[in-house]
């Protein structure tokens, strides 16, 4: 095996749990992007002139958003995975290809670095609650994946850098 070759990768394992990760790994990544470029504004708007620090306000609502989008996404998949005729084959192709994704990995690798530098940023800011935790990881998540976006090289590799075709190809199952 070539470096960095993994030896224990079997897409036929627990491919349900995988995907479900996936949905829901990538449900806290949107509901991270939308509260910090709806949540934290907003906050910071209306708390203009007010005496109560903004900042916890924010990491309240960018938790927020965070869990709930997360919580949407993973009931959304559980709907994917349960309630339609998807087969245990295609489960494992999907498992397969986002295993193997360049893309979708770095952009995770990025995402979970930065949630846990902006879980740690917040931690010694405000303190281990469950809320300023849930926040920073939230906001930091965020960045990283503008990060992951910005600096991302994949179209001059030659590597498809839009969204994934997986709707697509569930309409054309049969």
């Amino acid at each position: 095996m070539a470096a960095g070759e993994e030896h224990d990768f079997d897409p036929t394992q627990n491919t349900t749990v995988k995907l479900m990760t996936h949905i829901t790994e990538k449900g806290f990544q949107l509901g991270s992007c939308i509260g910090s470029v709806i949540v934290v504004p907003v906050t910071a708007y209306r708390a203009r002139g007010s005496s109560y620090p903004v900042v916890p306000k924010m990491l309240r609502g960018l938790s927020r958003s965070a869990v709930i989008i997360t919580a949407v996404a993973g009931l959304l998949g559980l709907g994917k995975v349960y309630g339609t005729p998807l087969t245990p084959e295609g489960i494992q192709d999907r498992v397969y290809r986002l295993h193997y994704n360049e893309g979708q990995n770095r952009t995770d690798t990025f995402s979970r670095v930065g949630a846990v530098a902006g879980a740690a940023a917040a931690a010694a800011k405000f303190g281990v609650g469950g809320t300023a935790l849930t926040g920073g990881a939230a906001f930091g998540t965020s960045l990283a994946v503008l990060a992951h976006v910005a600096s991302y090289k994949g179209a001059e590799k030659g590597l498809k850098t839009g969204p994934s075709n997986m709707l697509n190809e569930l309409k054309h199952e049969k």
